[in-house]
């Protein structure tokens, strides 16, 4: 998950801060766990920057992810 102002969550646990090396670390920590190419939704506020998805994917193209899927709501409308 990325969140509106550019925090990165794996498996629910907040990362501790938004550098690529700490995030690729997280996410391999989390893939040991889990086997050989499992499955990978990234999923992003509709307020995120745009680079902190792109950083995401890239982190997971390194990791040898090839199983990713992105999420995507709707936003609310204001009236």
């Amino acid at each position: 998950l990325i969140d509106s102002q550019g925090r990165y969550y794996v498996d629910g646990l907040e990362v501790l801060n938004n550098k690529p090396e700490t995030l690729f670390r997280a996410m391999s920590q989390a893939l040991d766990k889990r086997g050989n190419n499992p499955p990978l939704v990234i999923s992003a506020d509709a307020h995120a920057n745009y680079q902190s998805v792109v950083t995401a994917m890239d982190i997971a193209g390194r990791l040898g992810l090839t199983n990713f899927s992105m999420a995507t709501a709707q936003s609310k409308r204001q009236k």
